[in-house]
């Protein structure tokens, strides 16, 4: 039966078919050009021709066979990815807890990075640390704009960056806070040492400030 994860992961599967079709087609041309008349920059292409080939052979993979996609396989951790799919599909069509943003989707448990040429599903109990990157960009020594970036770290230490609009990017930080309030939320330096040296650590403030959010919930429903 198809589900929301097979069409997001057949609609960018189709996105790189297209692209690397093309792509592959023009340097084929090129390659079969050069054998005739310049066998050293022929040779030097032969690694880009084959890459392009895996690229295009993985894109029509996925297309015909979602689940073989490394974002159906991440299901795995939680269950029978099928069954998972599923139940990630009722949450889809949950309209009251489903919150849509340009590039991305949440719903109860998830979160949905779809761009153009890829796809990411987040568990939202993965998300350890949300940070928004800007960056001003300048052209000899004149600005020439910003691009702001939201960060997603992950328990496994799996990075996914959003590229989006400073409001989009806001936008989505505040929900994410609002879900999980637990969350550790903004950047700073000592933080990205602390986490690439002790991992584990930042792992069980999160868990200890979640379990104790939990308990004062649970003890304000009670009284």
């Amino acid at each position: 039966m198809k589900n929301i994860v097979d069409s997001y992961i057949r609609r960018t599967s189709r996105n790189m078919l297209i692209i690397y079709f093309i792509v592959t087609s023009l340097i084929g041309i090129i390659f079969v050009a050069l054998y005739f008349s310049n066998q050293v920059i022929f040779w030097i292409l032969t690694p880009l021709l084959l890459f392009l080939l895996w690229k295009l052979f993985n894109s029509i993979y996925w297309l015909i066979q979602p689940s073989s996609h490394p974002a159906y396989k991440s299901l795995e951790r939680y269950g029978i990815p099928f069954e998972v799919a599923g139940q990630i599909e009722n949450e889809y069509r949950n309209k009251n807890s489903l919150v849509r943003f340009p590039g991305s989707i949440m719903t109860e448990n998830w979160f949905f990075v779809i761009n153009i040429f890829d796809f990411d599903l987040i568990h939202l109990d993965d998300m350890l640390w949300i940070y928004k990157e800007v960056t001003k960009h300048s052209v000899n020594a004149i600005p020439s704009g910003t691009t702001y970036r939201l960060a997603i770290v992950t328990r496994s230490s799996k990075k996914i960056v959003i590229d989006s609009s400073k409001n989009n990017v806001n936008n989505i930080l505040q929900a994410l806070c609002e879900r999980l309030p637990w969350i550790q939320a903004g950047y700073s330096d000592e933080l990205k040492e602390s986490f690439k040296n002790e991992p584990a650590l930042l792992i069980a403030q999160i868990d200890s400030r979640r379990k104790e959010m939990l308990r004062q919930f649970n003890n304000s429903i009670k009284r």
